[in-house]
């Protein structure tokens, strides 16, 4: 085995969380602005926008590392919507889901490393995303 990552990122996590928890802030504003006006309200209307805007740009924040390994490039994705991503040279290899911890893994192709495993785990955290990729040798 041979470990080809292990990383931590902070920032894009907490845009991720911030923005969509913002945006749901905004949502109970808005309905709260709503209710007070029995009926439209300017207000709520922009409040209501604006916290549409903030979920859906807290859940399009990726996060993403590339490694290379053996002449190919490894590349792990986390997507708020979609979840989490395994790529070989460009080639999607393995999907998760949404949880706390995941593991992913996918088989090198064609060229050096044929047969080789590549595993990604994810440990997603409230304020952090980790992640691990490791290289297992195909046996010979």
């Amino acid at each position: 085995m041979q470990k080809l990552l292990d990383a931590t990122e902070t920032t894009g996590r907490l845009l991720q969380h911030g923005a969509t928890l913002g945006g749901i802030f905004l949502l109970v504003i808005a309905m709260a602005l709503f209710g007070q006006q029995r009926g439209f309200s300017m207000l709520g209307a922009v409040a209501l926008a604006l916290g549409l805007i903030a979920i859906f740009c807290g859940l399009r924040v990726k996060i993403r590392w590339e490694v290379p390994y053996k002449g190919h490039i490894i590349r792990f994705e986390n997507d708020g919507m979609v979840g989490e991503k395994l790529f070989i040279d460009g080639q999607q290899v393995a999907r998760g889901g949404l949880g706390f911890r995941m593991v992913l893994a996918g088989q090198i192709k064609d060229g050096e490393g044929t047969g080789d495993r590549i595993e990604a785990v994810s440990y997603a955290g409230l304020l952090e995303f980790r992640c691990e990729i490791t290289a297992h040798p195909a046996a010979k």
